[in-house]
């Protein structure tokens, strides 16, 4: 009994090991057919797609609830970051792909 089930336990095991390397190389081969298709398609003749360059500094946006001082500095996110925690709105700054979040709300009222 204890080999028949040792026996089906293999099979199975080489099933599934098989099933695994065929996922593999059809993923892999569709990400080749996916780069090349996109190598020959950004490549044609009149094709205007050009890669966009990451932004690099300071981002501004308008905020309209802000009072119009005609004065604007700008600050490292450190300093943001404490001047937050000094009006009791502390938060975390998280920065990823280019774009910045802050962990908690800072507008409105405060968290508790």
């Amino acid at each position: 009994m204890i080999d028949g089930m040792l026996d089906e336990l293999i099979v199975a095991m080489r099933d599934l090991h098989r099933r695994r390397r065929r996922r593999r190389r059809v993923a892999g081969a569709a990400a080749l057919i996916v780069l090349a298709t996109a190598v020959v398609w950004g490549t044609r003749p009149g094709s205007d797609h050009r890669m966009v360059p990451p932004v690099t500094g300071p981002i501004v946006q308008v905020v309209r609830s802000a009072p119009r001082t005609g004065v604007v500095r700008m600050i490292d996110d450190e300093e943001l970051l404490r001047r937050l925690a000094e009006i009791d709105r502390p938060t975390g700054l998280i920065r990823t792909e280019g774009r910045s979040w802050l962990t908690r709300p800072v507008v409105g009222r405060p968290q508790v």
